[in-house]
């Protein structure tokens, strides 16, 4: 198992680093681990004005999801961080977010 957790998160980094490339966010120090994410395929965790970001790839699930589509969709969560950080100072954070991913979503089956 631990084999294969491996494979996988070595096509996230490498599809991510594509994307992160393509959509110009090479300002982001970017870190790559797999954790149990109790029901998510992979999540984006940032801190935008220190430009980091954890890229987590979950250790515990039948893949529902390919490790690329996660990367790309984490990838453009991280394009459209610092917009939901600002509105964030505004709008609830369930707001902001069910938002975001509408974009997300809409820029993912444009991407295809």
């Amino acid at each position: 198992m631990a084999l294969a957790i491996d494979c996988d998160l070595a096509r996230f980094k490498a599809e991510f680093e594509k994307w992160q490339t393509a959509l110009g966010l090479s300002d982001w120090d970017c870190r790559f681990k797999t954790e149990d994410l109790d029901g998510e395929n992979a999540r984006c965790e940032y801190r935008t004005a220190s430009r980091k970001a954890l890229l987590l790839l979950d250790a515990n699930h039948e893949p529902f999801a390919e490790p690329e589509d996660c990367a790309k969709h984490e990838a453009l969560e991280l394009l459209l961080a610092d917009i939901g950080v600002l509105l964030a100072a505004f709008y609830s954070e369930d707001l902001v977010s069910n938002e975001t991913h509408k974009v997300i979503n809409r820029l993912m089956a444009a991407l295809k």
